[in-house]
């Protein structure tokens, strides 16, 4: 049965400058992927937008135009849409879920909308359909114009609950955290020029077969990633392939000018990732997929005699010690896949020992000071300087707030860590006095490695339209 309810269109309320909160955002998507309302479809059919959701009077949420299941990409494009850009105003938890929904991040996918929605519950501010109620009420300031439409009446709250609507939702869910992550910075920030040049890596003697990727989308086949100088610095190993290739090699190419030819170290189908020479140059450690589950390999620096070393479980991104006799690496929590910690292995020995014991969310690669006594590494908004002897902790807070820090790298000098501000670029750390400048203000930049003599950096970047190794030029 039909009946006659008002509605607005979320394009009409944001039109009209009413800001979504985040709560307000999540129980809207929540609302899409539980119980989203039987609106009238029309035409022409396609993903959710802005216009296409709406929002009724009696605080459901429904969609006009989602004649058929969206694509993840088309979910992020409309979750991008739904808030405005700015530090500050959303949970770096809310970010970080949202881009692994959108696999914009090194870390395990969600599995299916159930689990994108239970890691969202704890964003929310009690009954979906009254904060939506809520909503309407604080937009009243700004008039959205309501209009009628016939729509179905509320389902029975006995009947299943998952359908179209649903998966739908969780999409818009993503979209939302990508809006945040894709904030601009005011222009009187501070940051530190730096000249950069792109090194134009030669494509591998053996084809490597390249990503997927959408037919607009202007990414170039080969992509290259995870840059890693070795310990002469003459040489910069990498792999190719995002986390949506069926396979990534690990390549490596001499010659800072980049003229060189690449050539393969490993190549076997399998996909691997983060290259990482040990100091002498003899091995090579990496992470790969290539028994099922991805775990922590050592290599001879050919790329021959293979081993896992990280034992059983997910485990991932290590990073030799200064004598490489150690190396620290993340693995998920047995019970909790989606919680990451940082682990310490002796390969003499193969001891494992556990370094942090964070309940939620995940830990980024140990960088090492040059004593090998300490390490640095991120978990959420935080740059961490761990102390392996005692376990003091000193903590550096993202600074830009409210934004999750990555991949930081201390220089061969121990004075300074280069790291990623999700989508503001990358900044300077000064561990003496905790200053903080930003070096380069390309969103994409991540994964930095520096020079062994301290003078150059790398960090791979998507800023020439492809996913590309750049190096610091001073």
């Amino acid at each position: 049965m039909h009946r006659i309810m008002n509605f607005v269109s979320l394009l009409s309320l944001i039109g009209r400058g009413v800001e979504l909160q985040p709560h307000e955002a999540v129980a809207i998507a929540q609302q899409l992927i539980h119980a989203s309302a039987d609106v009238p479809l029309v035409r022409p059919f396609g993903p959710p937008t802005l216009e296409s959701i709406v929002i009724l009077s009696d605080g459901r949420v429904g969609s006009r135009r989602s004649a058929a299941t969206p694509a993840v990409s088309e979910i992020g494009r409309l979750l991008d849409s739904m808030l405005p850009s700015g530090p500050g105003h959303v949970p770096g938890g809310l970010r970080y879920t949202l881009a692994r929904a959108l696999l914009e991040v090194d870390a395990p996918p969600f599995d299916s909308l159930q689990a994108l929605s239970a890691s969202l519950v704890r964003f929310e501010h009690g009954d979906r359909r009254r904060v939506v109620r809520s909503l309407l009420a604080r937009a009243d300031g700004a008039a959205p114009r309501l209009v009628a439409v016939a729509v179905a009446a509320p389902p029975d709250p006995a009947a299943p609950r998952w359908g179209f609507a649903s998966r739908a939702a969780a999409a818009i869910i993503v979209a939302f955290a990508v809006g945040w992550l894709g904030g601009r910075r005011a222009p009187d920030e501070p940051t530190v020029p730096v000249s950069t040049t792109t090194v134009d890596l030669a494509a591998p003697a053996a084809p490597v077969e390249p990503p997927p990727q959408a037919a607009n989308d202007g990414v170039r086949p080969t992509e290259m990633y995870s840059p890693a100088f070795s310990g002469d610095g003459r040489t910069i190993f990498f792999h190719t392939g995002g986390s949506r290739a069926p396979r990534s090699a690990l390549m490596k190419q001499s010659g800072a000018d980049g003229t060189a030819s690449a050539v393969p170290v490993v190549d076997d189908g399998a996909r691997n990732y983060h290259a990482q020479p040990s100091p002498d140059g003899h091995r090579l450690a990496f992470d790969s997929d290539r028994q099922g589950q991805r775990g922590v390999y050592v290599a001879d620096a050919d790329g021959s005699n293979i081993r896992r070393v990280s034992g059983s479980g997910y485990a991932a991104v290590p990073t030799w010690s200064p004598s490489g006799d150690r190396l620290a690496f993340v693995r998920a929590e047995p019970d909790r896949p989606k919680v990451w910690n940082l682990w310490l292995l002796t390969l003499a020995t193969g001891e494992l020992r556990r370094l942090t014991r964070f309940s939620y969310g995940q830990t980024w690669a140990a960088s090492w000071l040059p004593d090998g006594r300490s390490v640095v590494f991120s978990h959420e908004d935080r740059l961490l300087l761990l102390s392996l002897s005692d376990g003091r902790v000193r903590s550096f807070r993202t600074p830009v707030p409210g934004r999750i820090v990555r991949t930081p790298a201390v220089s061969p000098d121990g004075r300074r860590v280069l790291f990623q501000v999700w989508r503001d670029g990358a900044w300077l750390l000064d561990l003496a006095t905790g200053d903080m400048d930003r070096l380069l203000a390309d969103p994409t930049a991540e994964e930095f490695a520096w020079s062994p003599d301290g003078r150059r950096f790398a960090y791979h970047s998507r800023a020439g339209g492809r996913w590309a190794i750049r190096v610091s030029s001073g």
